[in-house]
This record gives structure tokens, sequence and C-alpha cells, in this order.
């Protein structure tokens, strides 16, 4: 091969090396300009991501959130360091509902919402109801021992308020109805021992 046939082969490779590279050059700038207009979309909130399940996982890779679609509709799921559930909120059909839960992984608030109303649990540090707020209208008390000792009810007829003994008796009992109100104690076992009026 002479001098002149390698030139013009080299000359051959260049230019086909070169339109090579144009291409390679447009095809990159092309995605460029395709992956900054989809993030500027993304950014603006004009992308949408679908999905049934999405995990918030902490830096050292472990599940600390969950938002998912159950068979009973949405919820979110947030857990602590260790892997214990925290926090939860559902939406079903018939209730809303959001827990808190303490490190022993004891219910301690419960609010929820359903067909009856609004309703709040607020319980001690080993899961047991101390007070339960409701918009029947009423608000109760318990012991440590789940029994009732403060009860605050508002109906039609009147306000009631009631104190009750460590065995859950009713001991004393107030009324504010239109008619006047009225107050009474009662023994151990029930039976009223005074009253007024």
């Amino acid at each position: 091969m002479t001098t002149e046939e390698r030139i013009a082969k080299l000359e051959g490779e260049l230019t086909k090396t070169r339109r090579r590279s144009r291409g390679l050059f447009i095809a990159l700038a092309l995605a460029v300009v395709v992956f900054g207009a989809v993030a500027t979309l993304f950014l603006a909130g004009r992308c949408t991501i679908r999905g049934t399940a999405f995990l918030l996982i902490d830096d050292q890779g472990r599940e600390r959130g969950k938002l998912e679609m159950t068979k009973d509709g949405p919820g979110l799921t947030l857990s602590d360091g260790s892997g214990k559930t925290r926090a939860g909120l559902r939406v079903c059909e018939d209730a809303t509902w959001l827990v808190l839960y303490a490190e022993n992984g004891k219910n301690r608030v419960w609010l929820n919402a359903d067909k009856d109303g609004p309703a709040l649990t607020l319980s001690d540090g080993s899961g047991k109801t101390r007070t339960l707020l409701l918009t029947t209208p009423g608000l109760t008390m318990s012991d440590e021992n789940g029994k009732y000792r403060v009860g605050l009810v508002a109906k039609k007829y009147g306000t009631s308020f009631d104190l009750y003994d460590e065995n859950g008796k009713k001991r004393l009992g107030s009324l504010a109805a239109k008619e006047g109100p009225t107050l009474q104690m009662f023994s151990e076992n029930g039976k009223p021992i005074w009253s007024a009026p």
C-alpha cells in the first residue's frame, strides 16, 4: 500500500470517527435535555409517582416509615430506630384513626373518627385506658386497673358528673337538669344513702 493510499484510508476512517462522535454528542445532548425536562417537571410537581407502597429508609438501610395501600384503605406507619412502630394512621371505609405508641409497643394515644363521632383515648404505660373522651358526649377516667373513677356525660336531659370507687362502683352522682340539680351518694353495694333534693 502506497503512502497516498494509507493517507486516504486514514482520512476515511477519521471522517467516519467524526460522524460517530457527532452522533454520540447529539444523543448525549438530547439525553441531558430530556433528563433536565423530566427533573424540572418532577420538581415543579407536575410529575406523579404511582405505587401501592412507599418505604422511608434511614441512612443505615432500616425501614422507618411506610405509606401503603391495604385492602382496608391507605395507611402510614412510622417506626423508631429499633424498628418498633411508634405512630400509625389509617383511613378505612367506616373509620379513620391515629395511634401513638410507647417504646414498649403499647397504645398511648388513640384518636379515631367513625359514624358515631370522634373519640380520644389516653392510656398509661401498660396500655390500659385511663381517659376516654367521646362526643356522644362524654368523658371517663380510669385507674391503673381499668376501673372507671370519673364520668362526665352531657345528654339531652342534662349533664351528669359521677365518681366511682376502686371497684368501679358509683359512689357519688350529680345531675344538672332542666328541672334542677340533684346529688346522690351511694354505699359500697350501690344503694343510695343520701340525696338532695
